[in-house]
This record gives C-alpha cells, structure tokens and sequence, in this order.
C-alpha cells in the first residue's frame, strides 16, 4: 500500500515536502477504481505519514485559517453520519462523498445551501447530466450516493418528501446472457470435479463453497484474510 501510494505521489509531481493528509483520501479514491479498499487502508497510510513526519521528511501539517464553504460544512456533516451513525466502511464514505459534493455545486454553485430547496427535478437533471460521463458501474454507485445522501437529508429533517425515490435507476445490460444463477445440481457436479486431495484443489474448494453458499463477491473473496474469520 505504501509502495503504491508512493508511485502515485511521483506520478502526480507531488513532492515530499508537499505531502498532506489530503493527498491519502485523493489517493484511496484514485485505488477504489480498480481495488477493493479495506477498513485499515486509510489508518495504514496515516501511520506511514505520521512516521514521515516524526523523521522530518514530511513537515508538519499546514491548517489554513478559511472557513469552509457552505458545501464543505455539509459535506463533512454527511460524512460524519455515515462514519459514527451508519458505521459504514472507510471504502464506502470515500467513494459517496465526492458524488454529494459535485451534486451539491451543480444545485447550488456558489449560493448559500439549503436543502430544503432540493426538488425531484433538480435529481433528475443531475443524474441525467452525469450518467453519459461515467462507466456504468460508476454511474450505479453516483445514483446509490445520492439516494443515500438524499435519505440523510430526510433524516435531518430538512426534507419532507422522499426525494432519494427520485433518483433513475441506472439499467445494467452487460452480459445479459449469462445466466443469473445455476442449479443446485450444478453446483454439487462442480464442488464434486475438484481434486481436494491437492493443495490449489482445497484452495478451489473453499473459493467456490465461500461463493456458492455464502454469495460472496469474487472481490471479497480474494480480498479475505484470516482476520475476517470470527475464530
């Protein structure tokens, strides 16, 4: 994770003396496109920057005096109730937040934010704004930030309709031929034709049991470790 991250830094000519806290969430962002994050990658990378800093190689963090804006203020809000109200994973809060904060600046730009000024319109035209930009599979995570988003809005009493039922639902036709599921058979002729008596033919057991019977995703399952076992 270090190493990665240290490759990043030198992709974007970002020097030593440069580095901020703020450079760890731009990078975790920038890693969930093609990896799966865990829970301790943003702890990890806080450690490296805190021994950085106690070396000397990174100086001490520089807090700017301004005030953040009107979308920051409700940003961090939102951020703060998915972290110690909704308990939701480090990888889920980085990925929803920048979806919000461009929501929010396509709504209001530069005005004061009031959310109760939000309507089923100004959804609408976001998502519609946005969908043709992105892959796919980011377009279905915009949508599930801003309902989620929206839901908190609700929550905080500052919307009064349930805008998040606004949101379009982004169709999915990759792949349509492939089958959504196999029969039981199937499963038990495929468990059965693997060599357990090897060690990649018990490996290839456990993999297909953690996916036929628990539904893991392949993601998940590659990304298990032995601290995930409730031993």
């Amino acid at each position: 994770l270090a190493a990665c991250f240290s490759r990043w830094l030198g992709h974007k000519a970002v020097s030593l003396e440069d580095v901020t806290s703020a450079h760890l969430a731009l990078y975790l962002r920038h890693r969930s496109r093609s990896l799966r994050l865990r829970s301790g990658d943003h702890g990890a990378l806080q450690h490296l920057l805190d021994f950085l800093r106690k070396e000397g190689v990174v100086p001490a963090e520089r807090h700017e005096a301004a005030q953040p804006s009107p979308i920051d203020r409700v940003v961090l809000a939102y951020e703060a109730h998915l972290r110690d109200d909704r308990a939701l994973a480090a990888a889920t809060i980085v990925n929803y937040v920048p979806f919000v904060r461009d929501f929010l600046r396509h709504r209001f730009g530069a005005d004061d934010v009031k959310l109760s000024r939000m309507s089923a319109e100004n959804v609408v035209r976001f998502v519609r704004h946005e969908v043709p930009r992105l892959q796919r599979k980011r377009a279905k995570l915009m949508t599930s930030a801003l309902r989620s988003f929206l839901r908190y809005a609700r929550y905080c009493g500052e919307v009064d309709l349930d805008l998040a039922a606004a949101v379009p639902a982004v169709p999915n036709w990759s792949m349509t031929s492939i089958p959504r599921g196999i029969a039981p058979e199937k499963v038990r002729q495929l468990l059965a034709s693997v060599d357990r008596r090897t060690a990649s033919g018990r490996r290839d057991y456990a993999i297909l049991l953690l996916l036929a019977r628990l539904g893991l995703r392949s993601g998940e399952v590659a990304s298990v470790t032995l601290d995930d076992i409730d031993w």
